[in-house]
C-alpha cells in the first residue's frame, strides 16, 4: 500500500470519522477504558494548551528555570508539530520555550537529519486537526 504524499494519519483517523457523524462512536479501547472519536479530537487539541499554560506557564523550562531531560524529550514532539506547520500563535509560552530550545548551540546539529527530511516535504500539504 502506498500512502499519498500529503497523508495525515490524524486526519484519516479523526476528521474522517467526525465528518461521517461518528463522533460518539468508540475510537479505541485500552486498559484505561475507551474513548470516542470526539473525545480523542478534544484530547489532541488540548495537549499544546496543557504545555503552554500548565507545564511551561511563565517559567523558562518545563520543570523550572533549568533545562532537564523533559525539555529535550518534549521538544522532539513539538518538532513534529512544527513539521506539519502547526500554528503556535495561541500558545505564547509554548512558542517562547520552543524557540529557547531551538536556540541551543547543539540544536541544529542534533536535528540535521530531521530538518533535511522536513525540507524535502516543504511542498507537502498537511491538514490541521
Amino acid at each position: 500500500m502506498e500512502l499519498p504524499r500529503d497523508y495525515n494519519a490524524a486526519v484519516d483517523l479523526l476528521e474522517r470519522n467526525l465528518k461521517a457523524g461518528r463522533g460518539g462512536k468508540t475510537a479505541f479501547i485500552d486498559d484505561a477504558g475507551s474513548c470516542t472519536y470526539a473525545e480523542l479530537a478534544e484530547r489532541a487539541k488540548g495537549w499544546m494548551k496543557v504545555l503552554d499554560q500548565s507545564l511551561i506557564g511563565k517559567q523558562k523550562y518545563l520543570c523550572g528555570d533549568q533545562i532537564t531531560i523533559a525539555d529535550y524529550f518534549a521538544s522532539s514532539f513539538v518538532s513534529l508539530a512544527e513539521f506539519i506547520r502547526a500554528d503556535f500563535g495561541a500558545y505564547p509560552n509554548l512558542k517562547a520555550w520552543y524557540e529557547r530550545m531551538k536556540s541551543l548551540r547543539t540544536w541544529n546539529k542534533v536535528h540535521e537529519v530531521f530538518y533535511g527530511f522536513a525540507g524535502s516535504m516543504k511542498d507537502a500539504r498537511f491538514e490541521a486537526v
